[in-house]
């Protein structure tokens, strides 16, 4: 996989207005086994969201301290096309004790406190009041994604 040396996520709803509180996941494919997902931080309160090259490997690294016998693959051997669509923190919020059993990984360590802060800001995006149609990108050939996303519905 090549991969850029940042990766800026531009989300915006259909009147190009831009969404804070989103956090987009990557799913990349490489190995005989799980997909990795890949994160970004919120977006900001212009829209965007910046995933560095090295936050991407360490998080792509971190799947193997979690579960080494569900993951395989290097990065290198990676397919530089990935899945790219909104997170979903259902299972985080259905599974509060399960997510706060692992320690911090060594790539989440110099970025959070401890697991309960990680999770809190997990579970406080605004991915629930959106969707979005899954996107399959080409990293090597691009470095700015636009992910347009519409307001769900809820019934009162």
């Amino acid at each position: 996989m090549e991969l850029p040396g940042k990766i800026t996520f531009n989300v915006l709803d259909k009147s190009n207005h831009a969404i804070e509180g989103i956090i987009i996941e990557i799913k990349v494919y490489s190995g005989t086994k799980n997909p990795y997902r890949i994160l970004s931080p919120k977006t900001d309160a212009t829209g965007k969201a910046v995933i560095t090259k090295s936050n991407f490997i360490g998080q792509y690294e971190d799947h193997w301290e979690m579960g080494l016998m569900d993951y395989n693959g290097t990065i290198q051997d990676a397919k530089n096309n990935v899945d790219v669509y909104l997170f979903d923190p259902k299972w985080e919020i259905n599974n509060k004790d399960a997510c706060l059993a692992w320690p911090l990984l060594k790539n989440e360590k110099p970025l959070w406190s401890s697991r309960l802060e990680q999770y809190n800001y997990l579970i406080s995006c605004v991915n629930q009041q959106y969707k979005t149609k899954k996107q399959s990108i080409k990293l090597s050939k691009v470095n700015n994604i636009d992910v347009m996303v519409a307001k769900k519905w809820f019934k009162a």
